[in-house]
Protein backbone atom coordinates (compact mmCIF):
# COMPACT_ATOMS: atom_id res chain seq x y z
CA UNK A 1 0.00 0.00 0.00
CA UNK A 2 1.34 3.45 -0.92
CA UNK A 3 1.93 6.30 1.47
CA UNK A 4 -1.05 8.48 2.39
CA UNK A 5 -0.58 12.13 1.48
CA UNK A 6 -2.72 14.77 3.18
CA UNK A 7 -2.74 18.50 2.48
CA UNK A 8 -4.00 20.76 5.27
CA UNK A 9 -5.11 24.32 4.50
CA UNK A 10 -7.39 25.02 7.44
CA UNK A 11 -5.81 27.04 10.25
CA UNK A 12 -2.32 26.61 8.74
CA UNK A 13 -0.52 24.87 5.89
CA UNK A 14 0.84 21.36 6.25
CA UNK A 15 1.70 18.54 3.87
CA UNK A 16 1.81 15.19 5.62
CA UNK A 17 2.92 11.76 4.46
CA UNK A 18 1.57 8.97 6.67
CA UNK A 19 0.93 11.59 9.36
CA UNK A 20 4.45 13.01 9.30
CA UNK A 21 4.71 16.69 8.39
CA UNK A 22 7.04 17.36 5.47
CA UNK A 23 9.26 20.47 5.23
CA UNK A 24 7.83 22.54 2.35
CA UNK A 25 9.37 25.76 0.96
CA UNK A 26 7.08 28.80 0.93
CA UNK A 27 6.81 28.94 -2.87
CA UNK A 28 5.79 25.27 -2.92
CA UNK A 29 3.19 25.88 -0.21
CA UNK A 30 1.59 28.56 -2.40
CA UNK A 31 1.71 26.31 -5.44
CA UNK A 32 0.04 23.37 -3.68
CA UNK A 33 -2.63 25.54 -2.05
CA UNK A 34 -3.53 27.25 -5.33
CA UNK A 35 -3.82 23.99 -7.25
CA UNK A 36 -5.72 22.23 -4.47
CA UNK A 37 -8.30 25.00 -4.13
CA UNK A 38 -8.83 25.02 -7.87
CA UNK A 39 -9.67 21.30 -7.57
CA UNK A 40 -9.22 20.64 -11.28
CA UNK A 41 -6.56 20.78 -13.97
CA UNK A 42 -5.14 24.31 -14.23
CA UNK A 43 -2.92 25.66 -16.98
CA UNK A 44 0.69 26.32 -16.09
CA UNK A 45 0.34 29.86 -17.42
CA UNK A 46 -2.57 30.60 -15.09
CA UNK A 47 -0.74 29.19 -12.07
CA UNK A 48 2.40 31.15 -12.83
CA UNK A 49 0.48 34.38 -13.41
CA UNK A 50 -1.51 34.04 -10.18
CA UNK A 51 1.40 33.12 -7.93
CA UNK A 52 3.93 35.58 -9.37
CA UNK A 53 1.69 38.41 -10.62
CA UNK A 54 4.40 41.08 -10.62
CA UNK A 55 6.82 39.10 -12.76
CA UNK A 56 6.98 39.12 -16.55
CA UNK A 57 5.67 35.86 -18.09
CA UNK A 58 9.12 34.41 -18.70
CA UNK A 59 10.12 35.07 -15.11
CA UNK A 60 6.89 33.71 -13.59
CA UNK A 61 7.20 30.58 -15.74
CA UNK A 62 10.72 30.10 -14.44
CA UNK A 63 9.54 30.52 -10.86
CA UNK A 64 6.94 27.82 -11.45
CA UNK A 65 9.55 25.42 -12.84
CA UNK A 66 11.72 26.05 -9.78
CA UNK A 67 8.80 25.44 -7.41
CA UNK A 68 7.99 22.17 -9.18
CA UNK A 69 11.62 21.09 -8.87
CA UNK A 70 11.61 21.90 -5.16
CA UNK A 71 8.38 19.96 -4.71
CA UNK A 72 9.94 16.86 -6.23
CA UNK A 73 12.71 17.11 -3.64
CA UNK A 74 10.08 17.14 -0.88
CA UNK A 75 7.89 14.30 -2.12
CA UNK A 76 6.91 12.51 -5.29
CA UNK A 77 3.30 11.83 -6.15
CA UNK A 78 1.82 15.17 -5.11
CA UNK A 79 1.11 16.88 -8.43
CA UNK A 80 0.26 15.43 -11.82
CA UNK A 81 2.20 17.74 -14.14
CA UNK A 82 2.13 17.90 -17.94
CA UNK A 83 3.70 20.34 -20.33
CA UNK A 84 0.57 22.51 -20.28
CA UNK A 85 -1.22 22.03 -16.96
CA UNK A 86 -1.19 20.49 -13.52
CA UNK A 87 -3.48 19.14 -10.81
CA UNK A 88 -3.25 17.19 -7.59
CA UNK A 89 -2.59 13.49 -7.94
CA UNK A 90 -5.64 11.33 -7.35
CA UNK A 91 -6.02 10.10 -3.80
CA UNK A 92 -4.45 13.06 -2.02
CA UNK A 93 -6.71 14.19 0.81
CA UNK A 94 -7.28 17.92 1.26
CA UNK A 95 -8.92 19.01 4.50
CA UNK A 96 -10.81 22.01 3.11
CA UNK A 97 -12.16 20.03 0.14
CA UNK A 98 -13.35 17.31 2.51
CA UNK A 99 -14.99 20.04 4.61
CA UNK A 100 -16.72 21.56 1.58
CA UNK A 101 -18.08 18.08 0.82
CA UNK A 102 -19.30 17.68 4.42
CA UNK A 103 -21.07 21.05 4.15
CA UNK A 104 -22.86 19.95 0.99
CA UNK A 105 -23.97 16.74 2.69
CA UNK A 106 -25.28 18.67 5.66
CA UNK A 107 -27.15 21.13 3.45
CA UNK A 108 -28.76 18.10 1.81
CA UNK A 109 -30.01 16.97 5.21
CA UNK A 110 -27.34 14.53 6.35
CA UNK A 111 -26.47 14.88 10.07
CA UNK A 112 -22.87 15.70 10.93
CA UNK A 113 -23.15 15.23 14.72
CA UNK A 114 -24.50 12.47 16.88
CA UNK A 115 -25.03 12.78 20.61
CA UNK A 116 -21.49 11.69 21.39
CA UNK A 117 -19.63 13.75 18.77
CA UNK A 118 -17.97 17.10 19.52
CA UNK A 119 -18.28 19.98 17.09
CA UNK A 120 -15.98 19.18 14.14
CA UNK A 121 -12.80 21.27 14.25
CA UNK A 122 -13.26 22.42 10.66
CA UNK A 123 -16.42 24.33 11.60
CA UNK A 124 -14.34 26.79 13.63
CA UNK A 125 -11.22 27.01 11.44
CA UNK A 126 -10.37 29.67 8.86
CA UNK A 127 -8.63 28.98 5.58
CA UNK A 128 -4.93 29.95 5.70
CA UNK A 129 -5.72 32.95 7.95
CA UNK A 130 -2.19 34.40 7.91
CA UNK A 131 -1.68 34.38 4.15
CA UNK A 132 -1.97 37.84 2.54
CA UNK A 133 -2.34 36.60 -1.06
CA UNK A 134 -5.34 38.07 -2.90
CA UNK A 135 -6.32 34.75 -4.44
CA UNK A 136 -6.45 33.23 -0.96
CA UNK A 137 -8.66 36.04 0.37
CA UNK A 138 -11.44 35.15 -2.06
CA UNK A 139 -11.42 31.50 -1.05
CA UNK A 140 -11.13 32.44 2.62
CA UNK A 141 -14.20 34.66 2.44
CA UNK A 142 -16.20 32.00 0.61
CA UNK A 143 -15.26 29.33 3.14
CA UNK A 144 -15.93 31.62 6.11
CA UNK A 145 -19.43 32.56 4.99
CA UNK A 146 -20.32 28.96 4.21
CA UNK A 147 -18.97 27.77 7.55
CA UNK A 148 -20.94 30.36 9.50
CA UNK A 149 -24.09 29.46 7.59
CA UNK A 150 -23.58 25.81 8.49
CA UNK A 151 -23.11 26.65 12.18
CA UNK A 152 -26.43 28.49 12.14
CA UNK A 153 -28.12 25.65 10.28
CA UNK A 154 -26.70 23.13 12.72
CA UNK A 155 -27.88 25.19 15.71
CA UNK A 156 -31.41 25.22 14.32
CA UNK A 157 -31.41 21.47 13.68
CA UNK A 158 -30.06 20.69 17.14
CA UNK A 159 -32.74 22.84 18.73
CA UNK A 160 -35.45 21.12 16.68
CA UNK A 161 -34.07 17.77 17.85
CA UNK A 162 -34.33 18.87 21.48
CA UNK A 163 -30.55 19.10 21.92
CA UNK A 164 -30.78 22.60 23.34
CA UNK A 165 -27.45 22.98 25.12
CA UNK A 166 -25.63 21.84 22.00
CA UNK A 167 -27.67 24.26 19.89
CA UNK A 168 -26.65 27.11 22.18
CA UNK A 169 -22.99 26.08 22.04
CA UNK A 170 -23.01 25.98 18.24
CA UNK A 171 -24.75 29.35 17.98
CA UNK A 172 -22.19 30.82 20.39
CA UNK A 173 -19.40 29.43 18.21
CA UNK A 174 -20.82 31.34 15.25
CA UNK A 175 -21.09 34.52 17.32
CA UNK A 176 -17.53 34.18 18.58
CA UNK A 177 -16.36 33.83 14.99
CA UNK A 178 -18.34 36.84 13.74
CA UNK A 179 -19.74 38.93 16.63
CA UNK A 180 -21.64 41.35 14.37
CA UNK A 181 -23.40 38.63 12.37
CA UNK A 182 -27.05 39.17 13.26
CA UNK A 183 -28.20 35.80 11.96
CA UNK A 184 -25.84 34.06 14.40
CA UNK A 185 -27.43 35.96 17.31
CA UNK A 186 -30.85 35.01 15.94
CA UNK A 187 -29.80 31.35 16.11
CA UNK A 188 -28.79 31.77 19.74
CA UNK A 189 -32.05 33.50 20.70
CA UNK A 190 -34.09 30.85 18.89
CA UNK A 191 -32.19 28.07 20.67
CA UNK A 192 -32.87 29.64 24.08
CA UNK A 193 -36.55 30.04 23.23
CA UNK A 194 -36.82 26.45 22.00
CA UNK A 195 -35.43 25.33 25.35
CA UNK A 196 -38.00 27.46 27.18
CA UNK A 197 -35.34 29.83 28.51
CA UNK A 198 -37.06 33.09 27.75
CA UNK A 199 -34.95 35.13 30.16
CA UNK A 200 -31.76 33.91 28.47
CA UNK A 201 -33.24 34.80 25.08
CA UNK A 202 -34.08 38.31 26.26
CA UNK A 203 -30.58 38.77 27.66
CA UNK A 204 -29.10 37.61 24.36
CA UNK A 205 -31.32 40.09 22.53
CA UNK A 206 -30.21 42.99 24.69
CA UNK A 207 -26.57 41.95 24.39
CA UNK A 208 -27.01 42.15 20.62
CA UNK A 209 -28.77 45.52 20.90
CA UNK A 210 -25.89 46.95 22.94
CA UNK A 211 -23.26 45.52 20.61
CA UNK A 212 -24.84 46.80 17.40
CA UNK A 213 -25.45 50.25 18.89
CA UNK A 214 -21.86 50.52 20.14
CA UNK A 215 -20.14 49.18 17.03
CA UNK A 216 -22.43 50.28 14.19
CA UNK A 217 -24.95 52.70 15.63
CA UNK A 218 -27.87 50.55 14.49
CA UNK A 219 -30.62 48.49 16.11
CA UNK A 220 -31.34 44.79 15.53
CA UNK A 221 -33.73 43.98 12.72
CA UNK A 222 -37.44 43.83 13.62
CA UNK A 223 -37.40 40.12 12.75
CA UNK A 224 -35.26 39.33 15.80
CA UNK A 225 -37.52 41.33 18.07
CA UNK A 226 -40.51 39.43 16.73
CA UNK A 227 -38.92 36.17 17.86
CA UNK A 228 -39.46 37.29 21.44
CA UNK A 229 -43.06 38.38 20.94
CA UNK A 230 -44.20 35.20 19.22
CA UNK A 231 -43.91 33.10 22.36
Amino acid sequence: MGAELRLELLSSFALRRDGVRLPVPVAVERLLAFVALGNRRISRARVAGALWPDAVPSRSTGCLRTALWRLRRVSDGVLDVTGTDLTLEAGIRVDVLESFAAVRRMQAGEPVLDRHSPLPDWLTMDLLPDWPDEWVAGWRGRWRMLRLHVLELLAARLATAGRYSEAVDVALAAIQDEPLRESAHRSLIAAHLAAGNRAAAVRAYYDLTTLLDRELGIAPSPEIGRLLTRR
